[in-house]
């Protein structure tokens, strides 16, 4: 009996000492720790799948591991996922893995609805408003604006003023306050 406790002692630190650690930090393209990052290793020889979730430091650690070659996953929602190929984890050591995660491409659609609101119109840059035939007959008589012109806009039942600029010149009759010309 005595033999076989002996026996099975020593074959108890090469047991011990036949697996590997493997472990890493998961951050953000600034530097910033990660927590709950879902991380996956594969050992690509046997295809044993284990998976673990990195903690508030954004630390994650994989004990016990038998020596080989694994595939590293790491993923965490709204960021792109990290793969490492061919990481080999020997025997005794702890092999470190740390995870840099960019923010991933995601589409958002927002759906806004104006009731009411007014239309712009973004490729011109003129005020105007429509004149209904009520204030066109109300307008100023001919004289006071004798450079406006008067115009109607087929099929849609308005018209509209148009006021050109007046550019003042050395043969340009005066105007008064109230813009009409004094003779």
């Amino acid at each position: 009996m005595l033999a076989l406790v002996r026996l099975s002692m020593s074959s108890l630190p090469a047991q011990i000492t036949a697996t590997a650690t493997l472990e890493g930090t998961v951050t953000d393209a600034t530097g910033a720790v990660i927590p709950n990052a879902n991380v996956k290793i594969n050992n690509k020889s046997t295809g044993e799948l284990r998976t673990a979730i990195s903690n508030g430091a954004g630390l994650y650690s994989f004990n016990l591991l038998p020596a080989g070659i694994y595939e590293v996953r790491v993923s965490v929602a709204g960021f792109s996922t990290a793969a490492f190929e061919n990481v080999e984890v020997a025997v005794s050591h702890t092999t470190t893995i740390d995870a840099q995660l960019s923010p991933s491409q995601q589409a958002t659609t927002v759906m806004v609805e104006a009731l009411g609101a007014s239309l712009v119109d973004v490729e011109k840059s003129d005020v105007s408003r429509s004149v209904s035939p009520v204030e066109v007959e109300n307008f100023p008589s001919t004289r006071a604006i004798s450079s406006a012109s008067l115009f109607s806009r087929r099929g849609r039942g308005r018209s509209a003023l148009t006021i050109p600029p007046r550019h003042a010149t050395a043969s340009s009759p005066p105007m008064d306050r109230a813009g009409a010309m004094s003779t």
